[in-house]
């Protein structure tokens, strides 16, 4: 596990370099930048019909899962 320092928290945890792109058409795969990272995990939206508790436990959810890209315990 990575161990926070001063030095490291906005490098990007080793984990998640195992998530990959798959390019379909060349037949490769490359590891997802941090950008598509979160776009993934933005990506879910509630209706708006959802109670106000249970968005608010959803964006924390979805917060964490977007910081695990630099801690990934």
């Amino acid at each position: 596990m990575k161990v926070l320092t001063a030095q490291n928290w906005l490098k990007p945890d080793y984990v998640p370099q195992v998530f990959v792109r798959l390019d379909s058409e060349a037949g490769t795969i490359r590891p997802i930048s941090g950008e598509e990272y979160l776009e993934d995990v933005l990506a879910p939206k509630l209706d708006p019909a959802v109670p106000r508790e249970i968005r608010r436990l959803f964006e924390i959810g979805r917060g964490t899962m977007a910081y695990g890209y630099f801690f990934y315990p």
